[in-house]
């Protein structure tokens, strides 16, 4: 931009700013905001509630008596549109654009939006927030918006939403995952240092595959288990929340099919991507949560693959409190896929540099990596050939295949069940039931995988 030209615009935004058109600097919505993404939508079971209000609001106050043309694509719209609101709070707000242009992107999406989001504010069902929302390098200035409490118990409450991984771009329910992509030059590698990929990192690309009669079977099992979970509102309930939380799963394996990973993720705006103490909070259908956890999970398999049944703790053999528990967990899966010990000591000394409470915890108890490393080698010896193996994806496999079986005996019965990888969260009337479920399916996998064939059992803890 020319220097005068530079100077006009600043002084358009000030006169603006001083007038209160332009959104002053708040917060920086660019990154505590989220924007259409049309994956995102309605069950089927709560659309014809979004259709009625529809109907009787919406279509009316845009037509003005006229009857309004497209009627079914303007539903859809307003479908897309209820299920964002449905997400969007005055901490996460849905932002967009205004221009009649910045709609052309999407396959359903158009300006109509723009209409019914002028409506809702003048209704007040909706509010506009204050913030400095800029689209890319601070142009291109965005509306950001959430729901009143108004709208949230007239229509949103009884909202349900879906973020389906079949409707995402080249999205699909099961995702093979191949190497890191290097940086190719010295542009790139700046680039890289820019978006933080030194200390994350790069992404690993996709690997296209074609269908066969596992992944046909998989993608059955996956829809089933999204079909029944999203019967049910999924939320983040407590005193002062009420987020509604999606529970869509795909499925994703490194490099091989069927051989390595294999666990279960969710989408956006999916309950694996809340922090642990708001899981705590979860309700399905109002209804309170448990969740039930495998005790040292990963540990006990390898015990299991040596054809020995482990029923102690095996974090507590070598050290005891939860500090060198936590920091024990990160050096066993290190150990698992680093090539040499001290390679695991690294990677585990780099996850604590990132963890400045828990490095503090754990040098003033007194401890080291490389020590610790070291006894847990040392005590664990009869798995000792699992270490420097890299076979860490392998027990994720192990792991993907006992969590497959537990949602689906729920999701037979019409239950939910929200697999977290080793651990599982249902209804609180459904909590026995789960354990004896999750014992049974772990005796199940481990019989087949055990060299003597006979069924392992692995201590259960509530979280």
């Amino acid at each position: 931009m020319k220097p005068e030209k530079k100077q006009e615009y600043i002084e358009r935004v000030l006169a603006n700013a001083a007038t209160g058109y332009t959104k002053i600097s708040v917060y920086n919505c660019r990154y505590n905001c989220f924007r259409f993404k049309e994956h995102i939508r309605p069950t089927i079971e709560t659309v014809p509630i979004i259709d009625l209000f529809c109907d009787q609001l919406i279509l009316p106050a845009y037509s003005e008596g006229k009857k309004p043309s497209k009627i079914s694509h303007k539903k859809r719209q307003f479908q897309i549109m209820a299920a964002h609101l449905a997400l969007a709070s005055i901490h996460r707000p849905l932002k967009f654009s205004r221009n009649k242009q910045a709609f052309t992107k999407y396959k359903i999406l158009s300006h109509f939006i723009v209409f019914v989001v002028d409506w809702l504010l003048e209704t007040g069902r909706i509010e506009q927030l204050k913030g400095k929302n800029f689209e890319t390098k601070g142009s291109g200035w965005l509306t950001c918006i959430c729901p009143t409490e108004k709208f949230q118990k007239e229509l949103l409450s009884k909202v349900i939403v879906k973020a389906d991984p079949e409707l995402k771009p080249k999205g699909n329910l099961i995702i093979r995952k191949g190497k890191r992509v290097p940086a190719k030059d010295k542009n790139d590698k700046k680039k890289q240092q820019s978006w933080g990929w030194k200390k994350k990192k790069p992404p690993k690309k996709p690997i296209k595959y074609r269908d066969n009669k596992e992944t046909k079977a998989l993608k059955e099992r996956l829809r089933k288990f999204n079909s029944v979970n999203s019967q049910y509102r999924v939320a983040i309930s407590d005193d002062k929340r009420d987020i509604p939380i999606t529970t869509d799963l795909y499925v994703v394996f490194n490099e091989e099919l069927f051989k390595y990973n294999g666990r279960m993720h969710t989408s956006s705006f999916g309950y694996l991507n809340i922090p642990r103490e708001d899981r705590l909070c979860l309700t399905i259908a109002g209804e309170k949560t448990v969740e039930l956890d495998y005790s040292a999970l990963h540990p006990r398999l390898l015990y299991v693959l040596r054809g020995k049944q482990y029923d102690d703790d095996p974090y507590e053999a070598v050290a005891s409190g939860k500090v060198a528990r936590k920091v024990m967990k990160k050096i066993l899966l290190a150990s698992i896929n680093a090539k040499k010990l001290q390679s695991a000591v690294s990677a585990v000394s780099t996850q604590l540099d990132d963890d400045k409470d828990l490095k503090s915890a754990f040098t003033d108890a007194g401890y080291t990596v490389g020590s610790l490393a070291a006894e847990f080698i040392k005590v664990h010896a009869p798995i000792g050939k699992y270490f420097f193996s890299k076979e860490g994806l392998r027990l994720m496999r192990l792991d993907s295949q006992i969590a497959y079986g537990v949602v689906e005996h729920f999701t037979d019965q019409g239950k939910p069940c929200l697999p977290v990888h080793d651990s599982f969260v249902v209804r609180q009337r459904d909590e026995d039931e789960l354990r004896e479920v999750m014992q049974s399916q772990y005796g199940r996998v481990t019989k087949k995988y055990s060299p003597d064939n006979r069924i392992y059992t692995c201590k259960i803890d509530k979280k």
